[in-house]
């Protein structure tokens, strides 16, 4: 799974999914940004044995759950949340992949670390310095 950017709506990733299996099999994917839940399309997903991963599509709302970060080359951010997805197959959970943007330590880089938190405060709706 991996950002991909995004538009004025939505920050995007991308997710391939692939079966290993014997036969065909009809997949459902999720995916939630802590503990709100993300579009993802397609869904549900039929996928042939041994054939070249589907691609999966996950809708971040921007500015609510997203954003991308300017000062960062347009990194994109999830206010310190953590992104889940998840593939399952008749209610079972057969797959699942995370993604978590890089964290700057105060320590590290200053410049970098104030600039997230101030990104990560007006996401979430602290708009405080």
């Amino acid at each position: 799974m991996e950002a991909t950017g995004g538009t004025s709506g939505r920050v995007d990733f991308t997710a391939l999914v692939q079966n290993y299996g014997a036969q065909p099999v009809r997949v459902n994917v999720s995916a939630t940004v802590g503990d709100e839940l993300v579009e993802c399309r397609p869904n549900p997903l039929d996928l042939l044995v041994n054939a070249e991963p589907s691609r999966v599509v996950i809708d971040v709302p921007r500015p609510e759950l997203g954003d991308l970060v300017p000062e960062f080359n347009n990194e994109t951010t999830l206010y310190g949340e953590e992104l889940r997805f998840e593939v399952t197959v008749d209610e079972e959970l057969v797959g699942e992949a995370t993604w978590r943007e890089q964290i700057y330590e105060a320590e590290e880089d200053r410049a970098r670390f104030e600039t997230q938190q101030r990104y990560w405060r007006m996401g979430r709706g602290e708009d405080t310095d």
